[in-house]
């Protein structure tokens, strides 16, 4: 019969370091495996890993899986940028890694680059803060990488950020994604100077992400205030705020916002409007239907809009130019076509005159003297009312404009006014684009 003769088993390096791992993730889950500790120190470890376990997992996984390596040092990054008493302590527990971080710190291309780069900038190593400025410009880097980068450059560096966030807006082979994380960073953590340069600068970025960064701003009472100032200087657009954000300024607590707000826009309603929002809803549906014709829009414009505002120097000047007002972005113009009464500016709040012979005239006031007063209506015509034959004159609630405009054109009519009100420039001029949010399929695209 023959005998088997069995081998000793001998664990090869890679199975060695397995194993090596498994245990070090079974120390850092497992309670049975912890050392004892006291109630205070339970509580701390139950809210976040042990530090020494962290580094333990660095260690073991540095050459095998440096993928893994770079998210354990993430995880530190983080830790320690919420707390920021642990740094001393996990800068002690690296040192005898010294030499493989400044390694990392050297090569772009180490996989661990972004994450060393980020620790150590937490405990102002010179090297990882020029990194880390860099990092929060890079979109290469993941989303998360860049928000770590921005956070502890705000604690522990933010004058650097600063200034490196002021120089990008000079810098036009930054994309509009980035930019748009920059600005955010620098509302939530810039001073009053960079602020400013921040929201001057809106007109001059790209009109994708202009909207955005207004939202942004009038999250914060500081910056809407900053930012509506900016608008009553002139140096901001009127059109970048939707009339979402209008509302939500009206409602806030702030009475210099509300304020500010009244003088630049006048009376802005509150209430809800169910059969204009309804309005809206089924003509966003339209538009993403239909393909529209933007050539043929301007016969519906000149029909349905044309007797009362002027678009690329056609049409009458009664209401506000649209040329350069009221297309800030798409949702913007659905509800300025729509729910014209949403919004109503000092300049555009319509008279009702009853004349004693029984006339009701309304229009915009041109002039109003002791003798007469003279309306602006339909047409660009000039409505003049002797004194004398007023019977009554009232301040409108609702806007000049009519409601319920959409009723007055079929869906592909609706698809062919907004193809032209959507286009930036005439049909036909070259280079042209269309205003933010536009949904590309109402130009075939």
């Amino acid at each position: 019969m023959r005998r088997l003769i069995s081998k000793p088993f001998i664990p090869s390096p890679y199975q060695t370091m397995n194993f090596a791992l498994l245990l070090s993730i079974l120390c850092l889950n497992s309670p049975t495996w912890a050392v004892p500790q006291t109630a205070e120190q339970n509580v701390t470890a139950s809210s976040k890993p042990k530090l020494e376990s962290v580094v333990r997992l660095i260690k073991l996984t540095w050459k095998a899986n440096p993928t893994a390596t770079a998210k354990s040092i993430i995880q530190l990054a983080n830790q320690i940028e919420s707390s920021p008493e642990d740094i001393a302590k996990v800068k002690q527990l690296l040192e005898p890694s010294k030499e493989l971080l400044d390694q990392a710190l050297a090569q772009k291309e180490d996989p661990r680059f972004a994450a060393v780069s980020c620790l150590t900038a937490a405990w102002n190593d010179p090297r990882g803060v020029d990194n880390t400025l860099q990092l929060i410009m890079d979109e290469n880097q993941t989303v998360d990488i860049r928000q770590l980068a921005g956070n502890i450059l705000a604690n522990k560096h933010p004058k650097a950020l600063n200034d490196q966030i002021a120089a990008s807006f000079t810098n036009t082979s930054i994309t509009a994604s980035i930019q748009a994380e920059l600005s955010e960073l620098a509302l939530r953590n810039g001073d009053t100077t960079l602020i400013e340069i921040v929201l001057t600068s809106i007109p001059k970025l790209p009109s994708e992400i202009r909207p955005t960064i207004v939202e942004r701003a009038t999250q914060r009472p500081s910056t809407s205030l900053t930012l509506l100032q900016l608008v009553e200087q002139k140096k901001i657009a009127k059109d970048l705020f939707n009339t979402n954000l209008l509302q939500r300024l009206q409602e806030s607590g702030d009475p210099n916002v509300r304020e500010k707000l009244k003088a630049i826009w006048g009376t802005i309603r509150l209430d809800n409007h169910e059969d204009r929002l309804s309005a809206i809803k089924s003509t966003q549906k339209t538009l993403r239907e239909l393909k529209g014709n933007a050539d043929n829009g301007w016969i519906v414009y000149q029909r349905v809009c044309g007797q009362c505002h002027v678009l690329h120097d056609r049409g009458y000047e009664v209401g506000p130019a649209l040329t350069n007002n009221g297309r800030g972005s798409y949702s913007q113009l659905l509800s300025n076509v729509l729910d014209p009464s949403l919004v109503i500016g000092n300049a555009y709040q319509a008279y009702s005159v009853l004349t004693t012979d029984g006339r009701v005239v309304t229009g915009l006031v041109a002039e109003d003297s002791p003798e007469k007063l003279v309306l602006k209506i339909q047409g660009g015509k000039l409505e003049t009312i002797s004194r004398e034959d007023i019977e009554e004159a009232k301040l409108s609630t609702k806007s000049l404009m009519p409601e319920g405009l959409e009723s007055q054109m079929t869906p592909q009519e609706i698809a062919d006014l907004f193809a032209l009100l959507t286009l930036e420039n005439p049909p036909g001029n070259q280079p042209n684009s269309l205003i933010p949010e536009t949904p590309s399929s109402l130009h075939g695209q």
